[in-house]
């Protein structure tokens, strides 16, 4: 009877490892607006892995795209996220969902390198 009950866990773990939804930060699904100083990005996570961008303030405006992204859980609302850009352009944020404060690194394919610190505001939420 044991091992059927840990037969049995270790199935029910599986599957939900194996699903993703456990795994699925809460940003998914959403679209936001970073604004730093003179910079400004709307991002849409589409999934845990794309993400879909647009600068629509500062020298880049116009900029948009999507790339594969990752991440790495910081602590609750707080995520390290961060792509490579096809032009070579890599970013890097640490963003606070929960206080609304994203730091944001940008090398440029120039390597011109950018940081910046603002704000982040939740423009929309889209059906997962």
């Amino acid at each position: 009877m044991i091992k059927i009950k840990r037969l049995t866990a270790l199935a029910a773990l599986l599957a939900t490892s194996m699903s993703g939804a456990a795994d699925t930060p809460p940003f998914v699904g959403n679209t936001y607006e970073f604004q730093y100083n003179g910079f400004t990005a709307r991002d849409t996570f589409i999934s845990a892995d794309t993400i879909r961008f647009l600068v629509t303030e500062g020298p880049l405006k116009g900029a948009n795209g999507e790339v594969t992204y990752q991440y790495r859980k910081i602590r609750p609302g707080v995520y390290m996220i961060y792509w490579q850009e096809k032009d070579g352009g890599t970013v890097t944020h640490v963003d606070d969902f929960e206080n609304g404060i994203s730091h944001s690194n940008y090398t440029a394919p120039g390597l011109k390198y950018y940081t910046m610190s603002g704000n982040i505001h939740q423009l929309d939420k889209h059906a997962h």
